[in-house]
């Protein structure tokens, strides 16, 4: 029994130092809520939209939605397909299809449905600042810049883009809530 405890402790310990570590550098993330399966990403900004893949199967590539959020709505819903915190985003309903950036400038980027086969990954980074809330993080392949997710400044907020991050900029952040 006694040994048990001082295991238990011993283990609690390394893994409270890995964390801290990882917070006090900067690389701390998350795991994306795979254990409940699907998942929403929903605006910090504007908490009543939802990021959306409102794209017809089988149509060229579609800017990536933010639309009203629905809890039913199935394009609202997304996975992370590689089961890791470094992941493509596939949505539930249009299975083959995972977001990706379309660049439109060296520093802003469209976020598009696109063959999983070529989706990027992303990573989603808790914010020290404010709880249960993160930034979405994806690099380009021939770039070592990190980029972002962010909700557009357009009145309507239709479109999602990818844009070098800022340091405490509530346009990008996102809050990641399992589905079910």
């Amino acid at each position: 029994m006694g040994f048990q405890r001082k295991l238990g402790s011993s283990l609690a310990v390394i893994g409270l130092t890995v964390l801290t570590g990882g917070l006090l550098t900067g690389t701390a993330f998350a795991d994306w809520p795979a254990d409940a399966g699907a998942f929403r990403i929903a605006s910090v900004k504007d908490p009543n939209k939802c990021v959306a893949s409102d794209v017809p199967a089988g149509q060229p590539p579609q800017v990536i939605r933010l639309l009203n959020c629905d809890p039913a709505a199935a394009d609202q819903q997304w996975v992370a397909a590689d089961g890791k915190p470094k992941s493509r985003l596939r949505n539930v309903q249009k299975k083959g299809q995972c977001i990706n950036a379309d660049g439109q400038s060296a520093e802003l980027f469209a976020l598009i449905a696109l063959s999983c086969k070529t989706g990027l990954e992303f990573v989603y980074q808790p914010d020290k600042d404010h709880p249960h809330v993160g930034t979405i993080v994806g690099k380009q392949p021939n770039s070592a810049k990190k980029f972002c997710w962010e909700l557009p400044v357009e009145p309507e907020h239709k479109a999602a883009a990818m844009v070098p991050c800022r340091n405490g900029e509530i346009a990008q952040l996102w809050r990641v809530t399992a589905v079910g």
